[in-house]
């Protein structure tokens, strides 16, 4: 989950230094698939989502609750459904606590 976050501060960080219309997002799924044909989670949308998922949790401290013990298609679900951080977080917590971890 924090390679997630920091991908998505990275582009947060490339779209406030380049411009939002200079196609980072698509340019950076291209480098990724160059460079790791292998690995698999660096489509554009999924990048999009990790942008989004970054902007809606600024601080990496949150990382640690219940957001990185939740798998990653629980969050991306949290972000499309819910607006309010402490919404998500909430959310986030119940899972946790009713049973739905992430797959050891």
């Amino acid at each position: 989950m924090l390679l997630y976050w920091q991908i998505g501060r990275e582009i947060l960080a490339r779209e406030q230094g380049q411009g939002w219309g200079k196609k980072i997002i698509p340019r950076l799924a291209d480098d990724l698939r160059q460079a790791f044909p292998e690995m698999r989670g660096f489509s554009q949308r999924n990048l999009t989502y990790m942008r989004d998922f970054a902007s809606a949790w600024p601080e990496a401290s949150l990382l640690q609750e219940a957001l990185a013990t939740i798998t990653w298609y629980h969050n991306i679900t949290l972000l499309d459904k819910l607006r309010i951080a402490e919404e998500r977080l909430w959310y986030a917590m119940q899972a946790v606590e009713n049973g739905r971890k992430k797959s050891a």
